[in-house]
């Protein structure tokens, strides 16, 4: 599918400022447009609501905004390259007939409305929050969120069916060759290095392996990983658990598993769900929050698809150290 883009002019940072809740922005006197296109992909135009609709996404779920005009121009940027890469999927998908069950859909919606509600002590707060968060009104978030999960589940299935009919590709070296020759203006010269034919380094294990060595341990069995990358996996879904359960409810977790805090730590840094806490987090999503724990094992050079099999392990350790109740905590915020 060729992709079209049509980048209005400007991905503007005052722009953004201005339409993005909680920015700060100097009024310049200029009238400020109401919605425009910013991208088009096949035959459905990207306005820029939806950009700034996923940037606020996104805030509620812990990012900052950068506060200079060049990093909110990259930010906008890499937000419309990711929606457009979506909608690629979603119209791949109905090229392909695959189609969702709406009533599945609107299940999964529903449920993360409840558990985003339950936050709340009253429906004025959780309006107010929604507002904040630039989410809309009740009704719009959940219009906004059963679309999410929908285009969510075409994506998976479009990426799912490609990868059934994807054929292996053999590249020759004279191919490779070609491309870096055309590639070598742009390429950064690398400083001279000198090359050891052979080091021997004495591994030392991490403080955050150290912290659990039998989850650790059992993690890296699993996911054939290093040390150091499953205590960060391992600390990356704590963060997500801990950004979904009450803070008494993650004590309990949190007491079923030695060296918690070191664990925390060593979660790689994200801007998305993972390493997040309070009310705001719920508010991305259940998949919002299992994209940002994949996001944090890529990271680790793991993976992504290794949270499915990183799960199960952290909920049979805690199961088995704090008990089945504690054990069903996690399993829950995990899903």
């Amino acid at each position: 599918m060729i992709r079209k883009l049509v980048l209005a002019a400007g991905l503007v940072p005052a722009a953004l400022a201005a339409q993005v809740p909680g920015a700060t922005t100097v009024s310049t006197g200029a009238a400020l447009p109401v919605d425009r296109v910013v991208a088009i992909v096949g035959d459905q135009a990207l306005l820029w609501s939806d950009v700034l609709t996923a940037i606020n996404q996104r805030r509620a779920q812990g990012m900052t905004l950068p506060p200079d005009s060049a990093g909110q121009a990259a930010l906008a940027r890499s937000v419309l390259n990711e929606l457009v890469d979506e909608e690629i999927l979603v119209q791949k998908a109905k090229e392909m007939k695959l189609e969702v069950v709406d009533g599945e859909v609107t299940a999964a919606a529903d449920r993360q409305i409840k558990q985003a509600r339950a936050q709340f002590p009253s429906e004025e707060e959780y309006r107010a929050e929604l507002r904040k968060a630039g989410l809309g009104s009740p009704e719009e978030y959940r219009k906004g969120l059963i679309e999410q999960y929908r285009k969510q589940n075409l994506q998976q299935k479009a990426f799912a069916e490609l990868r059934k009919q994807a054929k292996p590709v053999n590249v020759t070296d004279e191919e490779i060759t070609a491309a870096f020759e055309r590639s070598r203006a742009e390429l950064q010269k690398r400083p001279a290095t000198i090359t050891f034919r052979q080091i021997v380094v004495a591994p030392h294990a991490s403080a955050a392996a150290k912290a659990s060595p039998e989850l650790v341990g059992a993690l890296s069995k699993e996911l054939a990983a290093t040390p150091e990358q499953s205590a960060g996996a391992a600390g990356a879904l704590f963060s997500l658990a801990k950004s979904r359960l009450k803070p008494e409810e993650f004590s309990q977790v949190s007491g079923a598993v030695p060296g918690m805090a070191t664990l925390l730590k060593a979660a790689p840094a994200a801007g998305g769900a993972v390493g997040t806490s309070g009310a705001l987090s719920q508010l991305g999503g259940s998949a919002a929050g299992l994209a940002g724990a994949a996001s944090a094992f890529s990271k680790l050079g793991l993976k992504p698809e290794l949270v499915s099999k990183a799960v199960p392990i952290l909920t049979q350790f805690v199961t088995k150290s704090g008990g089945a109740n504690v054990g069903n905590l996690l399993a829950q915020a995990l899903k």
